[in-house]
């Protein structure tokens, strides 16, 4: 990890603003009454946010990304930001960057967390930290299913998303993944009991990949079976990430409707010369350009699983299903940070506006805005 000085920065700004998806809060989650998430009081003190380590714009199809080994494809890196006033996060602090120079050095130094202790405690927070930096993003339903998985069972009210909630989602999955199950191992008639506990046990790897259902599955799409972990989680985070932008695609086509239309322009526009309006002109383009791309990824993804699921449920087509899943890996990363992107962008025009409708910003605001907009979506957040 390296260490990095903020002195109130546009990108502070998103990793204090960001939903639960990006930033994980626990100074707030504190506050709100839910059980602290590490047995080191000091990281619960601390932001954990993720940031790109990738070129955003990808090529058409989002091919390039995927052609890097899935084993080390890993273009979503995870920091914890340390405030140096736990009571006032926007007073500055410093990142620590994972898996850089000297980041052991860096967590027991500044947080007298040892990577390497064997006090049972400290041995649980390190272990949470491990599986943290093997999600591409912070949604709470993630995280509680990884760390689920990994045999860290977390009071319920750690991460504030309900069973409820948790199940709801679930369900949804369940309900896309389930005919891609049918068509694998057949469907189960009505009445015929067997048959559908073998199914369920199929259902259930999709939460537990070590069952060996998920290992049989893979293996019948001649994929190595080494793989099968690998692929049933992005599998099933893709699908996730496909559930939830569709919960957010209205208000996303607001963000992208302002930046496309006359309600960019500053509302005192009289108030600057010639070249300052362009430059903002300019600063605008550029913005919607990064956004466009990082909602072209997610849309692409889809249009490819989509694809590749219909050709399987609907077409008899298995190849297309296998390709998809041979690169899975690489998708569910790249899309955890673009899906996560596309999130908050709309948070961050939500607050500009003070939750009132899209509306002309003052030059001073629409830069505020447009600087919080590129933090968020630049691919070198290190340099800021």
């Amino acid at each position: 990890m390296s260490k990095k000085a903020f002195n109130r920065s546009p990108l502070l700004d998103v990793i204090i603003g960001s939903d639960s998806s990006m930033s994980l809060n626990m100074i707030e989650n504190a506050a709100a009454g839910r059980d602290p998430l590490f047995h080191n009081r000091f990281m619960n003190d601390c932001i954990l946010f993720k940031y790109p380590n990738f070129e955003v714009q990808l090529s058409e199809g989002v091919e390039a990304a995927a052609k890097g080994p899935a084993a080390e494809f890993r273009p979503v890196e995870t920091a914890i930001y340390v405030p140096n006033d736990p009571e006032n996060l926007q007073a500055g602090g410093f990142a620590i960057y994972l898996r850089q120079r000297d980041f052991e050095h860096l967590l027991r130094h500044h947080l007298g967390l040892n990577l390497n202790a064997e006090d049972a405690d400290f041995a649980i927070d390190v272990k949470i930290l491990r599986v943290i930096d093997t999600i591409p993003s912070l949604d709470p339903y993630l995280l509680r299913s990884e760390l689920s998985h990994a045999g860290l069972n977390l009071a319920e009210n750690v991460f504030g998303a309900s069973e409820r909630e948790e199940d709801n989602i679930r369900r949804k999955i369940e309900g896309r993944i389930g005919p891609i199950i049918d068509r694998a191992v057949g469907k189960a008639a009505a009445g015929d009991t067997a048959a559908q506990a073998y199914r369920k046990r199929f259902i259930d790897a999709i939460w537990n990949p070590d069952l060996p259902e998920a290992e049989l599955f893979i293996k019948s799409f001649g994929i190595d079976k080494a793989e099968t972990q690998r692929i049933f989680i992005a599998w099933k985070g893709i699908t996730y990430y496909q559930v939830k932008f569709e919960s957010f695609a209205p208000s996303l086509r607001v963000v992208l409707d302002f930046f496309r239309g006359p309600l960019s322009r500053p509302r005192d526009a009289s108030s600057y010369n010639r070249m300052e309006l362009e430059q903002m002109a300019m600063h605008v383009q550029a913005t919607r350009t990064k956004l466009e791309n990082v909602v072209k990824n997610c849309r692409q993804i889809f249009v490819d699983y989509n694809k590749a699921y219909d050709g399987l449920v609907n077409g008899d087509k298995p190849l297309a299903f296998k390709e998809f899943l041979t690169t899975a890996h690489n998708y569910y990363w790249i899309l955890g940070f673009c899906s996560t992107a596309s999130k908050n962008a709309t948070g961050i025009l939500t607050r500009t506006m003070q939750a009132e409708q899209p509306h002309p910003l003052r030059y001073e605001e629409l830069d505020a805005m447009l600087k919080q907009m590129n933090a968020l979506l630049n691919s070198s957040v290190k340099s800021l």
